[in-house]
């Protein structure tokens, strides 16, 4: 079984049922806690840059298990 943590940008509400640290900062701490991937919340789709993730993704030796627009309703 491969275990996934939910992580949003740094603009996630503090309410919200994420890690908000940024796409970034949570990729590499996911990975350093031994996660096998994070589920992207989303709040818009432009939220990412898909070439800048696939990079910190690769880096980090994690995948992508879902994306999410459930901050939407935080």
């Amino acid at each position: 079984m491969k275990l996934a943590v939910a992580i949003a940008a740094k603009n996630a509400p503090p309410d919200a049922f994420v890690v908000w640290r940024g796409f970034d900062e949570s990729i590499r701490k996911a990975a350093d806690m031994g996660y096998h991937g994070v589920e992207l919340a989303l709040k818009a789709a432009d939220e990412i840059q898909p070439d800048l993730l696939a990079s910190w993704l690769a880096s980090a030796g994690l995948e992508v298990s879902a994306i999410t627009t459930g901050q939407v309703f935080a």
